[in-house]
């Protein structure tokens, strides 16, 4: 069901919506050197008609960036991208709609920062009657780029976004600079996950949990120890349902790539055992979503033929054979 995208759009970003899905990505717009971000909903098999979020020379397209789209408790609608021409000097934007056909109105950002550093890669769930925002942002780096070129640390951040973006808060004070992160929201609170980055270069995938109101202290999924001295680009995924979470992810620690995915009962407080989804060389760039207690996990395989590939996930029996979805190339 090909989604109504002109040709050349890329990095597409899908969120489950009621009975449907909400699709973002970022195709070119009408002028040299623009983009648009759009926006289209899928349900009963049927597309709607895409809708503009916002166009522009400024609108950020790189294959590793998606937008983010989300729907608060309340019933508007927040999207968030990145902003900027620099390839390392990009703000995260942020517009709202109060309906469903309705315009789309830019807010501002989530940060206050306006350095000319990069923010990137944000993740929206909905949190009350608001959208909490999640982010990469590069205000310490002093104008160093990315992959650990600048001379302070990559930082993950939040904000909770009303009618206006609130103030923005610290989670990690470092953080790997280029993998996306990725968020869900538990019957406790929020949860976010993304590559943490040690002191020792370990990069393992880390979750940070919203309870009683306050933020925890981040702490590993599982410890794979995979010590790298640049950024993989190639970040988690969560999902989450009631007190159920699962976690997906790439690594490549011990020379061993492998897809791994992991459960917990108590909202993301602690984990079993990871399940090894693929270890036959696979590409990661994973995707998860819940379905009952299972989870539906999806990556880019590799080997000597690509493709797309989806497996179910027993937490505690046997998984299902992997189903591949689509051919593709190896590239990014």
């Amino acid at each position: 069901m090909d989604p109504p995208a002109a040709e050349g759009a890329m990095s597409p970003s899908a969120v489950a919506d009621g009975s449907g899905f909400f699709l973002a990505w970022i195709e070119p717009g009408g002028g040299a050197g623009e983009h648009a971000l759009r926006l289209a909903r899928l349900e009963k098999g049927k597309w709607g008609e895409a809708r503009t979020v916002v166009s522009g020379a400024d609108v950020a397209a790189n294959w590793a960036r998606s937008p983010a789209v989300a729907r608060s408790p309340a019933g508007w609608m927040l999207a968030a991208w990145a902003s900027g021409s620099g390839s390392y000097d990009q703000a995260i934007a942020l517009a709202r709609t109060d309906t469903a056909g309705g315009p789309w109105v830019k807010i501002g950002s989530p940060h206050t920062d306006r350095s000319g550093s990069e923010h990137d890669f944000p993740a929206l769930v909905p949190e009350g009657g608001a959208v909490r925002a999640f982010w990469l942002d590069g205000r310490e780096m002093k104008h160093g780029g990315a992959m650990g070129e600048g001379s302070g640390d990559m930082t993950l951040r939040t904000s909770l976004i009303a009618s206006r973006p609130g103030k923005d808060e610290v989670l990690d004070a470092r953080a790997c600079e280029c993998c996306s992160v990725s968020a869900a929201a538990t019957s406790e609170g929020s949860v976010v996950v993304y590559r943490d980055r040690s002191p020792a270069e370990v990069r393992d995938i880390s979750i940070i949990r919203r309870a009683a109101g306050r933020w925890t202290r981040s702490q590993p999924v599982f410890a794979d120890n995979w010590k790298i001295a640049g950024c993989p680009i190639n970040g988690p995924a969560v999902a989450a349902s009631g007190r159920d979470v699962a976690v997906a992810w790439f690594t490549a620690a011990q020379d061993r790539p492998r897809v791994q995915a992991v459960f917990s009962s108590d909202a993301g407080a602690t984990f079993a055992r990871p399940v090894l989804v693929d270890d036959a060389a696979p590409l990661g760039r994973v995707s998860i979503a819940l379905d009952g207690r299972d989870a539906i996990v999806a990556w880019l395989a590799g080997g000597p033929s690509p493709s797309i590939r989806l497996r179910r996930i027993h937490p505690a029996a046997p998984s299902a054979d992997p189903v591949t979805i689509a051919r593709t190339t190896a590239g990014h």
